[in-house]
């Protein structure tokens, strides 16, 4: 059987035939910024603000028309801070006295006599294909009192995608996300997606947590009605998400008088591509490049995320996928390759890679190769990723070595705890108080790859679910 390639563009919604290296590593386009009455836009996001300092995000379908989709659920997103240990909603007065400043809008809340707070909406360079179609979230809490106040700070972003307001999760490193979870310092993982749909989606977003200085201290994949108005909502791990958020939480620290913390989480637009067939492979990254860590010894890691779902009618044996790895470039802290003895018609399993780069004292291109197999099944295209590694000043080329390969037969049983994933390095430049670090570029959200084959679009879009969640059209927040 033939394999089939496709990608689906979430800011687009449609399906096409494309190759899965059609994905741009060149940071060149930014996109104009227009101001709207109730916040700003650009060829690929709108967002929008009310007078209750609430947030959304929606995704530009069609720039002529003006014809958007929902990231968000409308107006339900917000900020709030915890000020010795009361509860403090950030608002605003009016839509008006927001500040457009280049790719962000600004918005003061001056309103309590302790805590001062800025809020920061800014379009910034998905960190897989340059396109400002991610959001960087921040805001920044300045003590102006003449005393001291523990402050702690949350990020509630209010999820759906289209009109699915239960939208499932992808975790880096974790798997299919559909019951409230809570992941705690180094085990924050690195990035996640959410679709509007398991079954057939239509558009995928990315989000990311920041690290480093501005890392939560946890977060949340959690329910709307017992997040929204708490800046600490019970996580209980028994239960389904329903209608889901995701918490980026910061604990309380002392602010001394005219001293400040900034809070920042990320989200917009991601990418998935998709190689068809009886097995279907699927691949998403976080980086369409590694970037120069702090130190300026070496990079800060990039993960790949692989998809393998059985989409026939009859088990598949001795299946695996694998990274076929160029010179330079190695696994961190595990093997590179994850075989499955049995798949059963449905199942799908995913796979998360954590991956270096040795330090270079050139700039130069690498290739890595996501591939799959299994018994009785035909040749599957690999899915391949190029990634930019710049150069270090003084820097020893790495020994030349063949590339990894998939082997032959599988070995042992692939691993079915939940790995830790360290945190990804959002930024293209160091952080700084004035320039927090932001998210390079996500595969470019909502992007499928597969080639042509007997099954159907539809059926492919399968690789995602391994449960169906029902799209959620309506709900009442009239208590907002």
């Amino acid at each position: 059987m033939k394999n089939f390639k496709k990608k689906i563009l979430a800011a687009v919604l449609t399906a096409g035939v494309v190759s899965s290296m059609a994905v741009t590593t060149a940071f060149a386009d930014n996109g104009g910024v227009t101001k709207t009455p109730s916040g700003i836009k650009n060829e690929y996001l709108e967002i929008k603000r009310d007078n209750d300092g609430d947030f959304t995000i929606h995704a530009i379908v069609n720039p002529e028309t003006g014809e958007t989709t929902k990231l968000l659920f409308d107006m339900t997103s917000d900020i709030v801070l915890s000020i010795d240990g009361v509860y403090d909603e950030f608002s605003t007065y009016s839509i008006d006295d927001g500040v457009v400043e280049g790719d962000s809008i600004k918005d003061t809340d001056a309103s309590n006599s302790k805590i001062e707070c800025e809020r920061s909406l800014k379009f910034i360079p998905n960190k897989v294909n340059g396109k400002k179609n991610v959001v960087e979230v921040k805001f920044t809490a300045k003590n102006i009192s003449n005393e001291s106040h523990m402050v702690g700070g949350r990020i509630m972003l209010d999820t759906m995608l289209d009109t699915n307001d239960d939208a499932p999760f992808r975790v880096a490193g974790v798997g299919e996300v559909t019951n409230r979870i809570q992941f705690n310092g180094n085990e924050i993982p690195s990035m996640y997606q959410a679709f509007d749909s398991l079954e057939n989606p239509s558009i995928v977003s990315t989000g990311y947590f920041a690290s480093g200085s501005y890392r939560p201290d946890y977060v949340q994949f959690n329910n709307y009605w017992i997040s929204d108005s708490n800046y600490n909502p019970v996580c209980d791990t028994s239960l389904s998400l329903g209608d889901s958020v995701v918490n980026s939480i910061w604990n309380p620290v002392e602010l001394k008088p005219g001293e400040s913390k900034t809070y920042i989480t990320y989200y917009g637009l991601g990418e998935l591509d998709v190689i068809g067939g009886s097995l279907t492979l699927g691949a998403t990254r976080s980086a369409g490049s590694f970037e120069i860590n702090e130190e300026g010894t070496g990079y800060n890691p990039v993960s790949i995320t692989a998809y393998l779902k059985n989409t026939s009618a009859v088990d598949i044996a001795n299946a695996q996928v694998a990274l076929e790895l160029p010179d330079g470039v190695s696994v961190q802290n595990g093997e590179n390759t994850a075989e499955y003895p049995n798949l059963a018609p449905a199942v799908q399993e995913q796979k998360t890679w954590v991956i270096n780069a040795e330090p270079s004292d050139t700039e130069k291109t690498v290739t890595v190769k996501i591939a799959a197999k299994a018994d009785d099944i035909d040749a599957i295209d690999p899915i391949e990723y190029s990634f930019i590694i710049p150069a270090i000043e003084g820097a020893t080329q790495p020994t030349t070595e063949e590339p990894t390969t998939v082997p032959t037969q599988p070995t042992t049983v692939a691993d079915t705890t939940v790995p830790t994933v360290p945190t990804v390095q959002p930024t293209t430049s160091p952080a700084t108080p004035e320039n927090p670090e932001s998210p390079a570029t996500v595969d470019e959200p909502g992007n499928i790859a597969t080639g042509d084959s007997r099954v159907s679009i539809a059926l492919l879009a399968t690789l995602l679910c391994a449960a169906g969640i029902a799209a959620v059209i309506s709900r009442k927040r009239e208590e907002k």
